[in-house]
């Protein structure tokens, strides 16, 4: 998943953005982070929130990224 994220204004600001990825109710469905992906290495916290600290110069735009990966047992159906 890409998230864009634009500063049109004239000073830099810093920005804390987050995301949450999905979360698994059941134990034969495992939701994990694509380690090569994420932008800066990311990693969800505990409660499976990923936060980046940018900085957007004036006039700029920015792109994080966060991959993950779904596996399921296969008698898990409706994925």
């Amino acid at each position: 998943m890409g998230i864009f994220l634009s500063n049109i204004g004239d000073e830099a600001r810093k920005i804390t953005m987050t995301e949450r990825m999905p979360v698994s109710e059941l134990e034969k469905v495992k939701i994990k982070v694509v380690q090569d992906e994420p932008s800066d290495r990311i990693q969800p916290d505990t409660n499976s929130f990923c936060n980046w600290n940018l900085h957007l110069p004036p006039y700029s735009q920015s792109k994080v990224i966060l991959v993950y990966k779904i596996a399921a047992a296969p008698d898990v159906e409706g994925l």
